[in-house]
């Protein structure tokens, strides 16, 4: 009686040992799972800091250095969409190299330090703004997550090589962070993608 006693304990606790194996299996992959993402998503982002010695201080990165794989004709898409954050509210220019030539826009983000996802409609780089009450209302375009004024050149997107971005006159050498490039047909709208609520 004894003997049959031992051997049903030892079956239940060989059963508990299994199960706990498996278990921490599970979660071992998963862990290994989440981590080679967020290893992928640090080795695509891109840094730049700002010279506040310069005038103007500004990098360009090549685009398949962040989103491998982005088409380099953009004709087929209505917004480009950026994952970022900045470490001020200062506004800067993003732009990019064509084969037609570099073409930016200007933009101020709401959210200081911040990760947010902007859509820029494609329509501010290649057309000509659609007329509106005065000229503040023809070259400012607001978004959820700031406002975008045009400037630079109008041209296609065709070609598109890689992303520019600089700041004039920077003040305290501010930090600008890049981690997603993507393209869409529909307004994806913007996101703020942090965890703490933010006040303008």
């Amino acid at each position: 009686m004894k003997n049959q006693i031992n051997i049903k304990m030892e079956k239940g606790i060989n059963k508990h040992a299994c199960r706990r194996r498996s278990i921490l299996a599970m979660l071992a992959f998963c862990v290994l799972i989440i981590g080679q993402d967020c290893g992928n998503r640090a080795e695509n982002l891109v840094s730049i800091q700002f010279d506040s010695n310069k005038k103007v201080s500004g990098k360009k990165f090549a685009i398949k250095d962040i989103s491998p794989g982005l088409p380099e004709n953009w004709d087929d898409y209505n917004y480009v969409v950026l994952e970022m954050r900045s470490s001020t509210s200062q506004r800067f220019q993003v732009g990019f190299t064509t084969e037609s030539g570099y073409n930016e826009l200007r933009v101020m983000s709401y959210v200081p330090n911040g990760w947010i996802k902007l859509a820029i409609p494609l329509r501010l780089y290649t057309d000509l703004p659609d007329p509106a009450r005065d000229l503040a209302g023809t070259y400012n375009q607001p978004r959820y997550t700031g406002w975008i004024n045009l400037g630079g050149k109008r041209g296609p997107l065709r070609g598109v090589d890689s992303i520019g971005i600089r700041m004039h006159v920077p003040i305290n050498n501010p930090v600008i962070e890049l981690r997603s490039i993507s393209l869409a047909v529909e307004d994806p709208g913007d996101e703020y993608l942090g965890d703490i609520p933010v006040l303008d």
